[in-house]
């Protein structure tokens, strides 16, 4: 957090490790269900045990919501979206450091326009992920890939409302 990111050999450095932790974090979980002992753990500790596997992979992939299975300490090297396990959040710092990463080499060499729209989601994060949480948790909650594009269409068009009025996010606000 402290990094000076203008720096150029930060980009490449800050992809290569994200790259390599997410994919170490899902290698470390295709190995820890690969196996039949953790394998009938997790099944035996799920929440509705006795679930077979294929159908357990299935519902793990969807995501857990913050919370995984305790039974077993099989479950923090499970990966599952959201699920708090040690794979899920080593998965998803590497991934943001993978982001990061390109978005400083891209930044070097693509003309700046483009980032002064982005700035503007990227100043007011809190409010767009609260309301997406809040808009994913509603019946209007869809999820897809179609769900992915329109939120973050969204995200950019009013971060950059936001910006070019010279506002800050309203929980940004707050806080």
């Amino acid at each position: 957090g402290r990094l000076d990111l203008r720096r150029a050999a930060w980009g490449p450095r800050l992809a290569l490790v994200g790259a390599w932790t997410a994919a170490l974090a899902l290698a470390v979980s295709a190995g820890v269900t690969r196996a039949e002992g953790p394998r009938a753990d997790l099944v035996a500790t799920w929440w509705r045990p006795g679930t077979p596997w294929p159908d357990l992979v299935v519902e793990v992939r969807r995501g857990m919501y913050g919370v995984h299975p305790t039974g077993s300490p099989w479950w923090l090297g499970v990966w599952s979206p959201h699920s708090g396990s040690v794979a899920d959040l080593a998965h998803t710092a590497g991934t943001a450091l993978l982001v990061l990463g390109l978005m400083l080499l891209l930044v070097r060499l693509l003309p700046r326009a483009p980032w002064e729209v982005l700035a503007g989601a990227g100043s007011m994060t809190l409010t767009l992920y609260t309301t997406h949480v809040l808009v994913m948790a509603s019946p209007l909650g869809v999820g897809g890939h179609g769900a992915l594009v329109l939120h973050t269409v969204a995200a950019v068009v009013v971060g950059s409302a936001f910006a070019r009025a010279g506002f800050r996010g309203p929980l940004e606000a707050g806080v």
